[in-house]
C-alpha cells in the first residue's frame, strides 16, 4: 500500500507542480529560518509516521466522518492516509503547497475559522515553530469543542539540540527553548481550560534519536493526543 501511495504521491505532484506549476511557498517569521527550503528537499517522501498520530486520533469517536486538518503534510500522503482512517473531509496546511487539498499558510495564524475542524493533526510539525504556544493557541481556536488535538514531534536530548541541527538540518530543527522532550511539556504549551480527556500521552520509551554522526530511521516520538473543551 505505501508503494502505491508513493506513485499516486509522485504522479499527482508531477502533474500539480510541474505540468501546472502550482507549487507555492509562504513564508513566516514565526517559523525557523530554512524550513521551506529544508522540507522542500523532501517534498516526496512519505512514511508511516504521521500514519501512526492519525490512527491514534481517529480512534476517537467524536472525530469518524468528521473534519481533520492536518498541519505540515508537505504533500498529499497524509490526507490520503486520513481518508483511510475513516475522517468525512481532510485539509492539509502548510508553507508549501502544489495541491488544490493543501492551503498554503501558517500554522501561528490559521486561515480558518473558529471551531472549523472536529481534529487537528499536527505530525512532526511543532518541532519548526519558534512560538510553539501561539501555534498551540491556534490549533485549540481551530478545533471545537469535544474535537480532538494530536501533536508528535521527534525525541532529541536537549543536550544534542543545537549540535544535530547545526550538523543535519541547517538549524531548522527543533531550536526553541526551553526545549520541549516530554509529553507533559508539550501539554502544557495549551490553556489548561482546553484539555480535557488525554487519550494517549507517549513519552518516546524506545529513546531512539539522532546524533551528530547519524541520521537514525525511526527516531522515538512524543505523542499527545487529547480532547477540547471550550467554555460556553
Amino acid at each position: 500500500m505505501q508503494a502505491v501511495r508513493q506513485v499516486l504521491v509522485g504522479v499527482r505532484y508531477f502533474w500539480f507542480a510541474r505540468v501546472r506549476h502550482r507549487l507555492s511557498t509562504f513564508g513566516s517569521h514565526q517559523s525557523v529560518p530554512g524550513t521551506v527550503e529544508h522540507n522542500l528537499t523532501g517534498i516526496l517522501m512519505i512514511g508511516q509516521r504521521a500514519a501512526q498520530l492519525l490512527s491514534a486520533v481517529s480512534m476517537v469517536e467524536a472525530t469518524r466522518g468528521g473534519r481533520c486538518l492536518i498541519i505540515g503534510c508537505r504533500n498529499e500522503d497524509d490526507l490520503f492516509v486520513a481518508k483511510g482512517y475513516g475522517f468525512g473531509s481532510v485539509t492539509g496546511l502548510d508553507l508549501i503547497s502544489y495541491s488544490p487539498h493543501v492551503r498554503v499558510g501558517d500554522m501561528h495564524d490559521l486561515p480558518f475559522p473558529d471551531d472549523s475542524f472536529d481534529a487537528v493533526v499536527v505530525p512532526y510539525t511543532l518541532s519548526y515553530s519558534n512560538r510553539p504556544a501561539l501555534a498551540a493557541a491556534e490549533f485549540a481556536r481551530a478545533c471545537r469543542a469535544g474535537g480532538v488535538i494530536g501533536i508528535a514531534i521527534e525525541y532529541l536530548p536537549a543536550q544534542l539540540v543545537t549540535a544535530v541541527s547545526n550538523v543535519h538540518m541547517h538549524e531548522a530543527y527543533q531550536p526553541y527553548e526551553p526545549r520541549i522532550d516530554s509529553a507533559a511539556e508539550l501539554l502544557a504549551l495549551f490553556d489548561p481550560a482546553v484539555v480535557d480527556s488525554v487519550v494517549v500521552r507517549y513519552d518516546a520509551l524506545g529513546r531512539r534519536h539522532h546524533t551528530v554522526d547519524t541520521l537514525v530511521r525511526d527516531p522515538s516520538p512524543i505523542i499527545v493526543v487529547f480532547t477540547v473543551k471550550k467554555d460556553g
